[in-house]
């Protein structure tokens, strides 16, 4: 081999190998990205992790606490289906069968009061539309002013009226008795005459 083609050859392969050295160091730098985002994936990883045990968690202890809350309930109902039973029987508690009447009783107070009270409702609505078209206020007024005005005029005419009456009831008794007197005077008189005889 010539000395020409060992420097070719030699050319070559300096190209290849700093190709070979380019695409290692971009490779290598292509890692270290990839290193970063799979560092960043793995801390997101985590979270999502820690949240999922937390969610996990948190789902048990809600299913647990519907699982009590069912049973709970049905605790509670099958103890107030016991009270119904033994109340409908004449084994139960006077108390509450009382209770019950007084409940009933009250209920039909209220239903009987809210009847009461929409009765009340169109009453006060049906005199409301009678007052809206009866006499006003004002004209009520002015009317009784008239009346007591008419009262108090009159009032004085019989006033007066009244004081004539008894000016003459006085003079009539002053001349009633004056005729009395006389009256007996005269009797006096004609018994003493009849007596002389």
């Amino acid at each position: 081999m010539s000395e020409e083609a060992l420097k070719e050859l030699v050319m070559k392969h300096e190209g290849t190998l700093e190709a070979l050295a380019n695409s290692i160091e971009h490779l290598a730098k292509s890692q270290e990205m990839t290193s970063r985002d799979v560092r960043d994936t793995i801390k997101k990883l985590e979270e999502i992790s820690k949240y999922l045990a937390k969610q996990s968690v948190f789902t048990a202890k809600m299913e647990t606490m519907e699982r009590e809350l069912v049973d709970s309930f049905k605790r509670v109902h099958r103890r107030i289906d016991d009270i119904s039973i033994i109340q409908s029987n004449d084994n139960g508690c006077n108390s509450v069968r009382l209770l019950t009447k007084d409940v009933q009783s009250l209920t039909k107070d209220i239903t009987r009061l809210v009847d009461n009270v929409e009765k009340q409702r169109i009453h006060i609505e049906r005199l409301q539309k009678e007052n809206a078209a009866s006499i006003s206020p004002i004209t009520i007024r002015w009317v009784t002013g008239i009346i007591i005005a008419y009262s108090i005029t009159f009032g004085s005419y019989v006033v007066q009226t009244f004081s004539v009456l008894d000016k003459t009831n006085t003079r009539i008794t002053a001349l009633l008795e004056r005729d009395m007197k006389d009256t007996e005077e005269l009797m006096t008189q004609i018994k003493g005459l009849n007596n002389g005889k």
